[in-house]
């Protein structure tokens, strides 16, 4: 990793006196068309690896972010919605400081998604 704050120097994230880095690990648009809205109600889930203490944010209809939870633990993870999200579409993105191993994230599951006619 390259530091563009300073001198262009790499970063050693994985040295125990490494400095966090700061990072946005953004999914791609998912597009549910113009002529219907999705409400994605009560819950996703999320499987991660190296991601514990990282926030999750959803943007809808390209809007301002909006932070949902937080991943808890490695591996599968069920993340309550305290609102339902209604828009053609969806971004989800981690965030936060790491040093050490890169999070990743193998899936996002949703599983109840309603169509809302707009036509």
């Amino acid at each position: 990793m390259i530091d563009n704050e300073n001198d262009g120097s790499p970063i050693l994230t994985d040295h125990p006196s490494a400095t966090p880095i700061r990072f946005d690990l953004i999914s791609q648009v998912e597009n549910f068309g113009t002529f219907f809205k999705k409400e994605i109600t009560e819950r996703f889930v999320v499987d991660s690896q190296d991601a514990e203490g990282l926030n999750i944010a959803v943007r809808s209809d390209f809007g301002n972010w909006v932070t949902v939870g937080q991943i808890q633990k490695k591996g599968i993870q069920e993340i309550k919605l305290h609102k339902t999200l209604t828009a053609n579409k969806f971004e989800f993105r981690i965030v936060g400081h790491r040093i050490g191993f890169r999070p990743i994230i193998k899936s996002l599951f949703i599983p109840h998604i309603i169509s809302i006619d707009v036509i």
